[in-house]
């Protein structure tokens, strides 16, 4: 991905996170649970949308922090056959 691509996906992040917390600051203090963090992929870069993820968290998580997955699981047919791992203790294959 080039520099640009880059930036422009970390600024529509934070923007997206500039949105959730002014929605989540009045509701904050009734939520139930206050995660310390969240992967929004696994390690084969699956997952959900950032959009997903707000409405996952409703009214009731009031703070939450997204973190990317720096690495991604390679996927070994010898080590774990026709399942590709979605997590790095599903397979010993290595990460990169």
């Amino acid at each position: 991905m080039n520099r640009l691509k880059q930036l422009l996906l970390v600024l529509s992040l934070l923007a997206g996170m500039r949105q959730a917390y002014s929605q989540q600051t009045s509701n904050s203090d009734s939520a139930l649970f206050n995660d310390s963090h969240f992967h929004l992929t696994n390690y084969i870069q699956e997952g959900i949308s950032l959009q997903q993820f707000l409405k996952i968290m409703g009214n009731e998580v009031g703070r939450s922090t997204l973190f990317g997955i720096p690495l991604q699981q390679q996927w070994s047919f010898q080590n774990s056959g026709r399942l590709a791992p979605t997590y790095y203790l599903e397979t010993d294959a290595p990460l990169y």
